[in-house]
């Protein structure tokens, strides 16, 4: 294959091969499959690019089918990355439609297409099949690093060293345009520790098949052992290890799995007898003897993976140096898997026999803030290697694959407003979930409630017409403040929170009481330290983190992460003030915690303070309120001890009030309100039977900035919001006794007939 070399010329000698680094400036006019971007390790001012050299870097055989072409070349900065021996990035260019000068001009370079950074496992040659790569190389900037069998650098020194690239190539890369790291096996453990430190540059994570449980597998065992296998036995470890590596090197059930997917299809077709009807014993042995072949073809793709493998696979010297940099690695990143918050996607295979992939998948979707599995049940160690695998299909069909990502607010555009981006838990911009990631995250949180108590949503236009559904909601008058009442242990909130994301596509950022916003540690990996190197994976393996508690902590923080996921914010003047002042979408509840744990003989009650002050605020920035009234959660739970009634009991009331004591008041200043109390006091609830759930999104309210001064006009309006709220819920009460679907047991069996789809029970009409 043809590869091109980037050289420093200028006053600066040509470094040795070894010390050859990669760095990204031009393509040449002679690439057939791929571009070697080497560059020497100074600083210089000038590169000039020298085609047609021969290469020395062999890159796995089984990709070279994929096609790719040259383009014109593209300037990037100069290299100031270091010297870094023994490490390349290769970057792949997709071949255009039409081979001609015009389609070369017309390939897209302007930073439009995501960037993806794949890092290898140990064999570091970022191996994958013909598929992957070819839709990766069409739908990104795909870059990939290699590293070679003399790299002898530290697991921190490969860190630092794809920080300062992505620093690099990604310095003028708009916020839009998705980041990704695929890591494989060592690389997701690379993956992770680069993320932890580029949580401003990197946004989602692909892992495959991680190897976060190395120290706990047996292979961590044998690991010494390597460097004493002879030489002539270690080149053909990958042909014996075939079943652990790649699930489908078995020729008996590549064959069993063609026969069945055929028939499967066969099936589908209305074809599944053919082969027992008369007449047709000929067309079944041309079947047959295409079922061979097509066995025949995948077990030829398998031992030309397991070629690949062997050819790329590092002296027994060096895995074992890779080894232990795997050691270091999972050593250094366990402490902080609780601290990732870029979305990742775990793609594991069932069958893989080097590493529990799958347990270890599980493990690290509880401990990481936004992460998910993907199980892939046939699939093995080498997931990427295997011919059935398309990884662009498999994160579209997750949601996980974006060309482009949307924010809850416009950009701005200073360089500390762009750092403030997607930092959970705090008034900036969120970038907005997909709307499978929605779906998902349903399946854990709303999914049952929504299938128990089947809500029904009103919103009224701005003529007062009540209509079903969410079409009153202004789509176009931003901010938008969302004013409603809370109920009892307010789980409500996120059905609507969630349904409004899904048919209005607008995020409503939640004020929350600060008790959900308690940090494991002192440190919050939002601050604008969270980069520093008390932070960092990759200073020594001795530097502090967290103990063993913090971990435990982040195993519970679930419903700290679903919220600080979903736009919520710790309640202050401040967030309040940035929401409105960034033109976001905010849900507000002046009832507060009092009006969450209600004592007993308070059903639907409002607890709001005196004072308007969330009105004036609004009225700074020409807010435009929306009225919620909601019912039917309070009658889905039974009180069984308020909190007044758990801190009179004798047994354990002393205790709590201790306890409670320390927690923090979300009532502090102009908000304070003295008439009601505040504190974080869960009342002791039980379920009964679920009622169905109603939402009315009220009459839209403009304020205007004449009101910020006029505080007599501003408690008009404010008592005008909290009579709609509370007419609001008073015409629920009323109509939900017209509903005929009111009761849980007839509502149930008509939504889920035991012949036939599913279907959503109507309403009555308000």
């Amino acid at each position: 294959m043809s590869l091109s070399k980037l050289k420093i010329s200028g006053p600066l000698h040509k470094a040795p091969r070894s010390h050859h680094f990669p760095f990204i400036h031009g393509l040449s006019s002679n690439v057939n499959t791929f571009c070697d971007l080497r560059c020497c390790a100074a600083k210089a001012s000038r590169v000039a690019v020298e085609s047609d050299e021969p290469s020395t870097t062999e890159e796995p055989s089984h990709a070279s089918a994929s096609s790719f072409s040259n383009v014109s070349p593209r300037p990037a900065p100069v290299d100031a990355l270091g010297n870094v021996p023994g490490i390349q990035i290769i970057y792949r260019v997709p071949q255009p439609e039409v081979d001609d000068e015009s389609s070369r001009a017309a390939v897209d370079f302007s930073n439009s297409k995501p960037f993806m950074l794949r890092l290898p496992n140990l064999d570091g040659a970022c191996s994958m099949n013909v598929s992957s790569m070819s839709s990766l190389s069409k739908s990104c900037e795909l870059f990939s690093l290699h590293i070679e069998r003399e790299y002898s650098g530290s697991f921190q020194e490969l860190v630092e060293y794809i920080k300062a690239f992505l620093e690099s190539q990604l310095q003028e890369s708009p916020p839009e345009r998705p980041i990704y790291l695929l890591g494989e096996g060592f690389g997701a453990v690379v993956a992770i520790a680069v993320a932890l430190d580029c949580r401003h540059l990197v946004h989602r994570l692909l892992l495959v098949n991680p190897s976060t449980s190395y120290l706990k597998s047996p292979i961590s065992r044998v690991a010494p052992l390597i460097s004493e296998i002879p030489r002539e036995f270690y080149a053909a470890a990958p042909f014996a290890l075939a079943p652990a590596l790649i699930a489908n090197s078995d020729p008996l059930k590549l064959l069993e799995d063609i026969i069945f997917r055929r028939n499967k299809q066969q099936s589908m077709n209305g074809n599944a007898n053919s082969f027992n009807k008369p007449g047709v014993s000929s067309a079944a042995g041309v079947q047959q003897g295409s079922y061979t072949s097509e066995a025949a073809d995948a077990l030829s793709a398998t031992l030309e993976q397991l070629r690949s493998i062997s050819r790329s696979l590092p002296t027994p010297e060096s895995l074992r140096h890779r080894l232990d940099m795997l050691e270091t690695g999972v050593s250094l990143v366990e402490r902080r898997l609780g601290y990732v918050e870029q979305r990742t996607m775990i793609l594991v295979g069932g069958r893989d026999r080097v590493l529990p992939s799958q347990e270890e998948g599980s493990r690290l979707a509880k401990m990481m803030q936004r992460a998910f599995v993907k199980l892939l049940p046939s699939s093995g160690h080498a997931l990427l290697s295997e011919s059935n695998v398309d990884i662009v299909q498999l994160m579209e069909e997750e949601g996980f694959f974006i060309g482009r990502r949307q924010f809850t607010s416009p950009l701005g555009t200073t360089a500390k407003a762009r750092r403030s981006i997607n930092m959970f838990g705090t008034a900036g911009p969120l970038e907005l979930p997909t709307n499978q990631e929605v779906y998902r995250t349903g399946q854990n949180w709303t999914s049952t409630l929504r299938h128990l108590c089947s809500p029904v949503f009103w919103s009224t236009l701005p003529d007062g017409t009540i209509v079903e559904g969410l079409d009153g909601i202004p789509d176009d008058m931003r901010p938008l403040l969302f004013v409603g009442n809370h109920q009892l242990y307010a789980q409500d909130m996120n059905i609507m929170v969630e349904e409004v994301l899904l048919k209005k596509g607008l995020l409503m950022r939640g004020l929350a009481h600060p008790t959900l916003f308690s940090m494991p540690s002192s440190q919050s990996p939002n601050s604008d330290d969270a980069t520093s190197s008390t932070n960092s994976v990759s200073s020594s393996p001795n530097s502090s983190g967290p103990e063993e508690e913090d971990q435990q902590e982040a195993l519970s923080s679930g419903l700290r992460n679903l919220y600080r996921t979903y736009g919520a914010v710790e309640v202050s003047g401040q967030s309040f003030f940035r929401l409105l002042q960034q033109k976001e979408a905010v849900l507000l509840y002046p009832g507060g915690v009092r009006e969450a744990f209600k004592r007993r003989h308070e059903k639907y009650e409002l607890f709001w303070p005196q004072r308007s002050e969330f009105i004036r605020m609004a009225a700074r920035f020409n807010t435009t309120v929306v009225p919620i009234s909601t019912i039917g959660f309070e009658d889905s739970i039974q009180l069984v001890l308020d909190s007044n009634e758990i801190l009179e009991n004798p047994f354990f009331g002393p205790t709590i009030k201790k306890v409670s004591a320390f927690t923090p008041n979300a009532r502090n200043g102009v908000s304070n309100d003295p008439d009601n109390d505040h504190s974080f006091l869960p009342p002791l609830i039980a379920p009964q039977v679920p009622a169905r759930m109603y939402f009315l999104f009220g009459k839209p309210v403009q304020i205007t900035k004449d009101l910020y001064n006029d505080r007599e006009g501003s408690q008009k309006v404010y008592d005008h919001i909290r009579k709609q709220v509370e007419d609001g819920i008073g015409l629920l009460l009323r109509s939900r006794e017209q509903d005929p679907f009111k009761e849980f047991l007839p509502r149930y069996f008509y939504e889920n007939p035991p012949f036939g789809e599913k279907r959503r029970a109507p309403s009555t009409k308000l």
